[in-house]
Formats: C-alpha cells, sequence, structure tokens
C-alpha cells in the first residue's frame, strides 16, 4: 500500500486532516498528541493523549499503522519530522524533483 491508497477514515476524525495536511504538505500538525506519534515520542504521546480511557494508544497504533504507507523520511523522530515540514511534505518533494529534471 502506498500512501495514496491510505484510508484515513481509521482514525479519530479529528486528526485526520491534520495527518493529510502534514505528510501531503508538510504541515505543522497543531496536535502535539499527533506531533509526539510523528516523533516516536512514547512519552508525549500519553502525556497529551485526547482521552485519558485508554491513553490514546489504540488510536496512535492506528496512526503509525497507516505511517507504513508514508515515506519513511516524515516520521520517526524528531529531526525527521522538521525535515519533512521544511521541505514542504510530499508536494515539495515533487516539486523539488522537478527543479532537479
Amino acid at each position: 500500500m502506498n500512501w495514496s491508497q491510505v484510508d484515513l477514515t481509521t482514525i479519530p476524525s479529528g486528526y485526520r486532516a491534520m495527518l493529510f495536511a502534514y505528510v501531503e504538505h508538510g504541515r505543522e500538525p497543531p496536535s502535539i498528541w499527533l506531533t509526539a506519534i510523528l516523533c516516536n515520542d512514547l512519552l508525549g504521546v500519553l502525556e497529551h493523549s485526547p482521552t485519558t480511557r485508554d491513553r490514546g494508544i489504540p488510536d496512535a497504533m492506528e496512526v503509525l499503522n497507516l505511517l507504513q504507507a508514508a515515506p519513511m523520511e516524515c516520521w520517526g523522530s524528531r529531526e525527521k519530522v522538521h525535515r519533512w515540514m521544511n521541505g514542504g511534505g510530499l508536494r515539495g518533494q515533487i516539486r523539488a524533483d522537478a527543479r532537479l529534471q
């Protein structure tokens, strides 16, 4: 599966547009919880969970599952997340590739 085939309806509705905008355009997520997931920051996920019932772990796992289809350069550490945002996400990569051709 690649990113264009991802079904975002498997994650909470409030995070769908945020995740899409981040991966596609490199927009900084307004959610500290989502940013913690992208950075592989488990403590941040637990501290900023939108739910106290299960500490947001099932939803975080679903986001991570979707990220398996996203470019590896866009998640996994704070450094990768910052580079992805500075580069403009997938759209920024496409523009950069077009300039090189």
